[in-house]
């Protein structure tokens, strides 16, 4: 048997402290709204809209390369929404698909 000593956070990334303390507080339960539903969330941490992940995600160059494009996977928890993501990135690829 052996026995392995985790030394180092490997999740924290030199100069992500910040990010490291809001991921923390999240865990603890400090950071929810007033309403206590949902996370404050940084504005720096999201996007506003689907057109902006998107965007984001699918580069021209990944675009370009059906390689990259399929290693790559947007998540969504209903269905629905999975199917109009996907409908946004197909009308973004050049030719027939």
């Amino acid at each position: 048997m052996q026995i392995h000593v985790l030394d180092e956070n490997i999740r924290l990334v030199p100069g992500e402290e910040e990010h490291a303390t809001w991921l923390q507080d999240v865990g603890e339960g400090k950071n929810f709204t007033a309403d206590g539903v949902d996370i404050e969330t940084p504005a720096d941490m999201y996007m506003e809209t689907e057109n902006e992940v998107i965007q984001w995600m699918y580069t021209s160059e990944v675009i370009c390369s059906p390689n990259l494009m399929g290693n790559m996977a947007l998540l969504t928890v209903r269905n629905c929404d999975a199917i109009e993501l996907n409908e946004m990135v197909l009308n973004m690829t050049p030719g027939d698909v």
